[in-house]
């Protein structure tokens, strides 16, 4: 179905620890999709929610191997190829250092404190585990991907021109290390070489903004 309105429709919602606003030439219906989108990325990698793919792996992959949603399995894929090439200053496993400074809540299981993205496996069918115990989370790549996820939706329902914009928390959120301008040189590089993908690192120092007026 496509949209054929000239009508700009904006709305906001609180999704992703964060605030997203979607504005765009279409229908509420069109923008309505788009969150539900969203929501789905929202429901798979929060790491607030019990049932989450991200929180079952964090309880359960380093004793046996947790099936994820295929969303959540190539958001870790993408993860890891991120930590590679900036030779692990991005890793999803920084969750950790994130509890100890009170930024998420201690999970109730042990963790290995020097754990890394190297301990993640990723198998065959969306199978994940985790050869310690570390836990992950995805929060700031998970941005990126459920904005993806949202103007492909969009572009499919005819829609063509689009803003879309996901509101940083407060600074306090993180340390003054996890600042942009000291977001070592081979990670911008990576990140400058991302085409069409919303970056979103570390959830606080990179957001995604994405303009498309001619539906490219």
């Amino acid at each position: 179905m496509r949209s054929h309105s000239g009508i700009e429709v904006r709305r906001c919602r609180p999704l992703l620890g964060t605030l997203v606003e979607i504005s765009c030439q279409g229908s509420p219906d069109d923008i309505n999709r788009a969150f539900d989108a969203i929501e789905k990325v929202h429901r798979l990698m929060s790491f607030h929610d019990p049932t989450s793919d991200v929180a079952r792996m964090n309880r359960e992959a380093s004793h046996e191997p947790v099936k994820v949603h295929p969303w959540t399995w190539r958001v870790l894929k993408s993860a890891q190829e991120f930590s590679r090439k900036s030779d692990g200053v991005f890793d999803i496993t920084v969750a950790w250092q994130l509890v100890k400074w009170d930024y998420l809540p201690r999970p109730n299981t042990w963790v290995c404190s020097d754990g890394s993205w190297r301990d993640i496996v990723l198998g065959d069918e969306c199978i994940v585990r985790f050869r310690r115990p570390v836990i992950v989370d995805l929060g700031g790549i998970a941005k990126g991907f459920a904005v993806d996820r949202a103007v492909g939706t969009l572009k499919s329902n005819g829609v063509t021109a689009l803003f879309m914009y996901a509101i940083p928390p407060s600074r306090r959120a993180l340390p003054e290390r996890c600042g942009c301008a000291n977001v070592p040189w081979r990670l911008r590089e990576l990140i400058s070489s991302v085409e069409n993908t919303v970056a979103s690192m570390w959830g606080h120092c990179l957001t995604g903004v994405l303009v498309n007026p001619d539906g490219t």
